[in-house]
């Protein structure tokens, strides 16, 4: 039970502090190894120590009796069992040197065997489509070599004490024959041959109890392990009570980047550099430039997946860096390119707080369009949607997830791309609940799709990381400064005559 508990309180706080880690710890931090802390170490600490440490006590008991009896028989056998304990001292000193560090190797190597699996699951169509099974078969076959070699070092290595532990059990069998020969006549035979019984059952006992005692303290490097991250995790700023903002902000909308410089890590170059702009209450701005450019990280920025280098940004004129980031992001609403669903019911997944009536979520179905197809299911809200949304369409996961941001009710609200893996019919059912429903709001939209940013009031044009262009949607003046930013940007023409068409 205690171990159990033990196991319960990792886990608890692991997860916690993965929870609150900043993006940089998932982006240098191989899957696999996360994976590996979750699963295999926390297994090591709920499964195979309580047993490895049951089985020590019980060896221990057992060899104590057995040690103690030979010595009520045999006083003398206290100075010859004085010799053999400092022999074991040191044999055990060399042993618990190497073998820990075997151990925290086989534990090491067994991470990326975690990371190669899960990427080969998650992308078995690409590795299919590039005919690369075989490298894919051989870098699995190589980390798996690896993490064997270790597990059959970490073998040997209990091996060769066994072996010297054998030989200590074999002494201790024939200095207490001697003693019985020595003392013949004097000993009782009775007690002379439980004493001799005892001496030779200490051979398995010996062996058992320590063999049990190196794998409790090499288990016991999963719970440093886990400890470890748990205390040298480094956390996100602001999730203390500091920084809390009025319940309803943000009431008006306006966003303010002044001099913004971002970078991900502090040894890579600014992803934004020196980005200035402001949003007026309730205006649609759309955000546009190629891959690269810096759009994605103007929402990174915003909602302080990473810290800005310099510069500051303003919602309703409060700075965020000073907010609890996790009210930050509560209030604020982002549909991002590729939706999340929850393995739970429908209703969990467009309410996931369980704030709202079922009225208000059929309300917000019927909105963007999905009030047929959850009514079509014979459990209704209760649906179960399957691992990551199989159960429904991309298009299906966009809405639901529109319906969720509308239930939400916040006055800002980010798309990232969230009709670039829809089909046509999709993406007009997407718009229209946007322009429909978010009247009212602060919408920064992020695209390739012209159809999505020809409803914006202005758009800002990234490119290196900065804001190049801030135009209105006048279509003389995008197609003027459009084809000045690139002639041969096969983009930018494309943007250009589309809406010299349109125009």
């Amino acid at each position: 039970k205690v171990t159990l508990r033990a196991s319960n309180v990792f886990h608890r706080n692991l997860f916690d502090k993965l929870l609150k880690s900043p993006l940089v710890f998932f982006e240098t931090t191989p899957i696999g190894r996360i994976q590996n802390l979750l699963s295999k170490d926390i297994a090591e600490i709920e499964t195979y120590l309580p047993t490895s440490l049951e089985g020590m006590i019980q060896g221990i008991w057992q060899l104590a009796f057995a040690v103690f009896f030979i010595c009520l028989v045999f006083p003398y056998f206290v100075l010859p069992l004085f010799g053999l304990t400092i022999l074991y001292y040191f044999i055990s000193k060399i042993f618990r040197a190497g073998i820990r560090d075997l151990k925290r190797m086989e534990n090491l190597s067994r991470s990326p065997i975690f990371g190669v699996v899960s990427t080969t699951v998650h992308g078995l169509d690409t590795i299919h489509a590039f005919e690369k099974e075989k490298d894919f078969i051989d870098k699995f076959t190589s980390t798996f070599d690896l993490n064997s070699t270790c597990l059959y070092l970490y073998s040997v290595g209990t091996r060769w004490l066994a072996l010297r532990l054998d030989i200590l059990a074999v002494f201790i069998v024939a200095i207490t024959s001697a003693l019985m020969i020595i003392f013949q006549g004097e000993v009782p035979p009775a007690m002379a041959g439980l004493a001799i019984a005892y001496a030779t059952t200490i051979s398995g006992i010996f062996q058992y109890t320590v063999r049990l005692h190196s794998e409790c303290e090499s288990r016991m490097l999963s719970v440093e392990r886990i400890n470890c991250y748990t205390h040298s995790l480094e956390q996100e700023g602001g999730h203390g009570p500091k920084g809390v903002p009025p319940e309803t902000w943000p009431e008006l909308g306006t966003i303010r980047f002044s001099h913004v410089h971002l970078r991900y890590r502090p040894e890579l170059q600014n992803v934004l550099d020196d980005v200035s702009f402001k949003v007026r209450p309730a205006e649609k701005i759309g955000i546009v430039g190629r891959t690269g450019s810096g759009k994605s990280s103007l929402t990174t920025a915003l909602f302080r997946l990473v810290d800005l280098s310099q510069g500051s940004i303003k919602v309703d004129n409060i700075d965020t860096s000073t907010m609890n980031v996790s009210l930050l992001r509560n209030r604020l609403t982002i549909v991002p390119q590729e939706p999340v669903l929850f393995t739970n019911t429908i209703r969990k997944n467009v309410d996931p707080g369980e704030k709202y009536a079922d009225e208000e979520i059929w309300s917000a179905l019927e909105k963007v369009g999905l009030k047929d197809r959850v009514s079509s299911y014979n459990t209704k809200l209760d649906t179960q949607v399957s691992t990551s949304g199989e159960n429904f369409s991309v298009g299906e996961k966009q809405l639901l997830c529109l319906a969720r941001a509308l239930l939400k009710k916040t006055k800002i609200l980010v798309f990232d791309e969230v009709t670039s893996g829809v089909d046509p019919e999709t993406e007009k059912a997407v718009l229209k609940a946007i322009y429909d429903h978010f009247k009212q709001c602060t919408i920064l939209t992020i695209s390739h799709r012209l159809e999505t940013v020809l409803s914006c009031d202005r758009v800002l044009v990234m490119d290196k990381g900065q804001v190049c262009h801030d135009l209105l949607l006048e279509t003389t003046l995008w197609v003027h400064t459009l084809t000045r930013i690139n002639p041969r940007s096969c983009f930018w023409l494309h943007l250009a005559n589309s809406l010299h068409n349109l125009s």
